[in-house]
């Protein structure tokens, strides 16, 4: 059990990191994008994926939620609980049409275009990339009612060291 919290811990420091970054973070995907490598696709700044990549959060099917529960706030409620409570998985081009991924290329060319987008944004200012990143992660956390709140802290706090289904007892005891 605490390998598991260990792991999840590192998953979501991973996560925080790239999405904290004063720098965007450009992903390219190809292939199977599922559970944690789904979150750290939805962390990054732009994605771009090969036409032939598939995108889903199976952890349902293994009594499981996903680690990084980002996907609210990149896709809305209703394609995040279609992905969420069915474990689906979508394609690329459903994925692009969600709202999950920015652009969807031929595979060959899929790098090609990653990095074409990466020195796009590498040619703006720098300070102004920072701040448009850090105003557009900020408002979206704000969001939650919990954010910056007491409980929102202990929330996190219990996740951190008990792990996730520890803290979700605890909220639903303290919000019954």
């Amino acid at each position: 059990m605490q390998d598991w919290r260990d792991h999840a811990k590192d998953g979501n420091e991973t996560w925080l990191r790239v999405w904290r970054s004063r720098l965007p973070v450009v992903a390219a995907v190809n292939g199977y994008c599922l559970g944690g490598g789904c979150d750290l696709s939805m962390s990054c700044d732009y994605t771009v994926a090969a036409d032939t990549a598939q995108f889903g959060e199976p952890e349902i099917e293994f009594c499981s939620a996903p680690p990084f529960l980002i996907m609210p706030w990149v896709l809305g409620m209703k394609h995040t609980k279609e992905l969420l409570l069915l474990g689906e998985r979508v394609d690329a081009t459903e994925a692009l049409r969600i709202g999950l991924v920015n652009r969807v290329v031929p595979a060959d060319k899929l790098m090609q275009e990653a990095k074409k987008v990466a020195v796009r944004m590498a040619r703006m200012p720098a300070i102004a990339m920072k701040q448009n990143k850090e105003a557009i992660n900020q408002e979206m956390f704000c969001m939650t009612a919990m954010a910056h709140s007491p409980e929102g802290q202990e929330f996190r706090k219990i996740a951190r060291e008990q792990g996730l289904k520890a803290a979700i007892r605890w909220r639903e005891q303290r919000f019954k």
